[in-house]
């Protein structure tokens, strides 16, 4: 109870600071594969090394729209077992800007007599950049691209923290990735631009039900909350079949506050060898984002790989 009441604070505390940003954070369909980048308290949770990649291209057909690479890893550390280590690179490219996300992941963790309790740290880098010499860029009356708008880079240094707690068969967490709201940087030039970054607390929670030998139903959900911004608040509720303790069949519906969002459709499988695939579709409703009447799709593939402490190998289906 203790912990239930712990992460609850600490929602509500961070919840009422005062936010003035644009998200630049990527959404992922497969959001139960990328615990890491969700909560840093999620890393060492898998009793080995786990490793993850994801390709995303957001709202197909349409110019400029984002294209997303990441990749994860994190592993437990042999000497210390309450010690999970890992880091994620993150490329997200938006028209004529791009953003990198560079971190590395710290966590602790405690066994409780049902389950294992972990808090967790992340610090790294935020390389923000624009070539605004590309094609679609906005010039002036006179046709030319201000020289001061041309090829910005800067830094922006960043930090998060989290809670985790999971079992055999459920889990919860919160988390706010990025405390570092916004930032002040020397161009090089004569002036000083700033980046801003959202603040989010972002909260996870799923449960396994066993239904057969050859059947697990998996709901999940996630709760973004974005204070002050456009859509404050982000749902997504995901319900998922495990067939034959191997291959994934799921539905997501995602809400930007009461309105629904989009809806996605994923295949996955998790074969004994360690190898994890997932490809989810994602269709949107009228996204206001890319113009009234708009309704783009999006694509996200996902390809991971675990190694097991044990010598035998994965014993049974990874659930998170």
């Amino acid at each position: 109870m203790r912990l239930f009441v712990t992460i609850l604070c600490m929602i509500i505390v961070v919840s009422t600071l005062s936010v003035e940003a644009q998200i630049l954070n990527s959404r992922y369909s497969q959001y139960t594969s990328n615990g890491l980048m969700l909560n840093p308290a999620y890393a060492g949770s898998y009793n080995g090394t786990s490793f993850t990649g994801f390709y995303l291209n957001q709202w197909e057909g349409i110019d400029g729209a984002p294209i997303t690479i990441a990749l994860t890893g994190h592993t437990r550390l042999n000497k210390w077992e309450r010690v999970g280590v890992g880091g994620y690179l993150e490329n997200d490219q938006l028209g004529l800007t791009n953003l990198i996300n560079a971190f590395g992941v710290f966590s602790y963790s405690i066994p409780t007599e049902n389950g294992t309790f972990s808090a967790g740290f992340q610090g790294g880098v935020q390389f923000f950049s624009s070539d605004l010499t590309g094609d679609g860029a906005i010039t002036g009356d006179n046709g030319l691209i201000d020289p001061a708008l041309i090829n910005e880079n800067q830094f922006l240094p960043n930090f998060g923290a989290g809670l985790y707690y999971y079992t055999d068969n459920w889990y919860i967490g919160s988390a706010v990735p990025y405390l570092v709201e916004e930032g002040d940087f020397y161009t090089g030039k004569t002036d000083v631009r700033q980046v801003r970054q959202s603040l989010q607390i972002i909260t996870t929670a799923g449960y396994v039900l066993s239904i057969n030998d050859n059947l697990d139903f998996k709901p999940s959900m996630l709760l973004r909350v974005t204070p002050k911004s456009i859509d404050k608040v982000q749902t997504e509720i995901t319900g998922s079949m495990l067939i034959k303790q191997t291959f994934w069949v799921g539905l997501s519906t995602r809400f930007n506050t009461a309105t629904l969002a989009s809806t996605a459709v994923m295949l996955g499988a998790d074969f004994p060898t360690g190898l994890r695939i997932g490809y989810a579709y994602d269709y949107s409703f009228n996204n206001s984002n890319v113009g009234v009447g708009v309704f783009p799709s999006s694509h996200e593939v996902m390809v991971g790989y675990d190694i097991s402490k044990s010598s035998k190998g994965r014993q049974g289906p990874r659930y998170f």
